[in-house]
């Protein structure tokens, strides 16, 4: 198939079948091709464990390495740079560099998915025009075309920023690895992160302290608690049991006086009253 004269496009050769998909992506083109990809390399982050050990990773950072506000004595700040202060640092740029160094591969590659996504694109506008009896192209699709053309330009300046600040990042860590003062430099920022470890470390432990001691106290509450109201029915429970006896005791005594008397009216209620008594305390 050829393309119209009119736009100076080449020749080339399009599928029909792929026509209307095409389409569909190329309505979406000018915003897409805007839109150079940040999932390249993932954010670095740097922060100590609570052996004061040094932890490099990428992605979400950890809780550990979250900043506290906390200020730094002047006196950590200053104590002599060791050799595994210097060690950890390097190790922290080491990552940082690789980082870079693939965000830096990544908008370049964007490149070439730029010009694909162009060229399938024109291609779609190209087939409706090939498609029609005349080849005639119209204005909408030229404007069409213009605007993939334009999209993809301003993609591709994109990119090349992005390449253009990896470079930068990539210079300036270098420039730190291959100078020992500007490496000793990095000590007290990796000191004050240290010294921020361990001073939330600390308060962690007092606040778990903290929280332990108030639970052991609600513990001893409760059980105090719980004695008292054991405490409480068992007093309840010896008083029943009391007036029972003392009662059990009038009625013996009131049996016993009406069979010396030769009471029987006397001695069989007081009989019938000593039984539910009896009764009363074994089910207690």
């Amino acid at each position: 198939m050829m393309r119209s004269s009119r736009l100076g496009w080449e020749r080339r050769s399009v599928s029909r079948g792929s026509s209307v998909g095409m389409l569909a992506f190329w309505l979406h083109l000018p915003a897409i091709l805007v839109l150079v990809s940040s999932a390249h390399a993932q954010a670095t982050y740097r922060c100590v464990d609570s052996r004061g050990q040094l932890i490099v990773g990428q992605g979400v950072a950890p809780a550990l390495c979250r900043q506290e506000g906390i200020v730094t004595p002047q006196a950590v700040l200053d104590r002599p740079v060791t050799a595994g202060e210097l060690g950890e640092i390097t190790q922290y740029l080491d990552v940082k560099l690789a980082e870079f160094v693939a965000r830096k591969q990544a908008c370049g590659d964007r490149h070439e998915r730029i010009e694909v996504d162009k060229d399938d694109t024109l291609d779609a506008i190209d087939e409706r025009s090939d498609n029609r009896r005349n080849g005639r192209v119209s204005r909408g699709e030229k404007r069409a075309g213009r605007s993939v053309e334009a999209s993809a330009e301003r993609a591709h300046v994109t990119a090349k920023h992005c390449e253009l600040d990896a470079d930068n990042q990539i210079a300036e860590v270098r420039s730190v690895l291959n100078n020992p003062a500007k490496l000793r430099a990095q000590v007290p920022a990796l000191r004050a992160e240290k010294f921020r470890h361990e001073q939330t470390a600390a308060r962690r432990r007092e606040g778990d302290q903290a929280a332990a001691r108030a639970e052991e106290e609600r513990r001893r509450v409760g059980a105090r608690e719980a004695d008292e109201r054991r405490f409480a029915e068992e007093r309840q429970q010896g008083e029943v049991v009391r007036r029972e006896l003392l009662g059990l005791l009038e009625d013996s005594r009131g049996a016993s006086e009406g069979l010396i008397a030769g009471s029987y009216d006397a001695f069989a209620p007081r009989l019938r009253a000593i039984d539910q008594r009896i009764r009363s305390l074994r089910g207690s």
